[in-house]
């Protein structure tokens, strides 16, 4: 399990780019450590970050967008798919490492342009993944999920 997260790694969860991460840093909406000249944040820093109304509105937006520009886009230039992935009864530690897996495999650069959303309401006890891609991208990333759950 991710002991931190970088800028990256927020900008892949959120679908935020690093220069909105690095203006919340700034506004100190987000808090964090800098080491070594990299932005380092704790499970706790992000859930802290999450917690402010207009940052969880900002995220909500752009994984919605996702889903609405999948279904507005009528010309597809291969065969895609948009998948939404709900996990219940997460407690955090299982919601961290499922996170976690998801940005390893996605960042891995192994399964195309395939684009990742993650949320989690511990309140539900529920995690959300989203994902659209080609519809072999997205099978054989799961799989690999799946595999690694295992």
């Amino acid at each position: 399990m991710k002991e931190f997260f970088t800028i990256d790694d927020l900008s892949v969860m959120t679908m935020l780019s690093t220069r909105t991460i690095r203006n919340y840093i700034t506004k100190d909406f987000l808090s964090g450590k800098k080491i070594d000249g990299v932005w380092r944040f704790t499970a706790d820093d992000i859930d802290k970050f999450f917690k402010v109304d207009f940052v969880n509105q900002s995220v909500q937006s752009k994984k919605y967008g996702i889903v609405f520009n999948y279904l507005s886009n009528e010309v597809k230039n291969e065969n895609s798919v948009c998948s939404i992935y709900d996990y219940s009864n997460v407690d955090n530690d299982k919601a961290e490492n499922i996170c976690n897996r998801m940005i390893e495999l996605v960042n891995s650069n192994q399964y195309g342009k395939v684009t990742f959303s993650y949320s989690y309401n511990g309140k539900k006890k529920i995690v959300r993944i989203l994902l659209t891609g080609t519809i072999m991208d997205i099978h054989t990333l799961m799989n690999d999920f799946i595999n690694l759950s295992q």
